[in-house]
């Protein structure tokens, strides 16, 4: 199989979604690698969704980054079903990746809404380019999370 055929199979935004999570996990304890991988990750997703016109795919994105994201921020999960919910590791893992699944999707929802605004009202990319932050913001504010301090965490 060449490396076009697998170019075509993955589209190479989801990777660098997924990996953008990553990153910006790594700015939870106990990594803690500065304030400036979350906002590197983010600006990094930001920039995706700018360069994307499909909504499904700006979904998509958001869903992987807060999948990675969560992976790596909230991996004490795993643990506490383990140490105090005796989950065998198999279940634990999965405990894990259920609430990764689950936990953050205020991120895909809110770059969802955007790119709809963005689409019905026909914005011209500087004004897209502000919104953006907005509604990040008003999503991470006002929609219910298990943790309501996420971001604010790594502060």
């Amino acid at each position: 199989m060449s490396i076009v055929n697998i170019k075509n199979k993955i589209n190479l935004s989801y990777v660098g979604a997924f990996l953008l999570g990553l990153l910006g996990g790594v700015s939870y304890i106990p990594f803690s690698y500065t304030i400036f991988t979350a906002i590197l990750a983010l600006a990094g997703l930001w920039t995706l969704w700018l360069q994307e016109t499909s909504l499904k795919k700006i979904f998509i994105q958001g869903w992987l980054f807060q999948l990675a994201l969560t992976l790596v921020g909230f991996n004490w999960v795993y643990h506490v079903a383990r140490e105090f919910g005796y989950f065998p590791p198999f279940l634990a893992f999965i405990t894990l990746l259920l609430f990764s699944a689950l936990a953050n999707l205020y991120i895909p929802l809110t770059g969802w809404l955007w790119g709809l605004t963005r689409h019905w009202l026909q914005l011209p990319f500087a004004i897209s380019a502000f919104l953006l932050p907005l509604f990040y913001f008003l999503g991470e504010t006002l929609m219910p999370t298990v943790f309501p301090w996420n971001f604010g965490y790594i502060f």
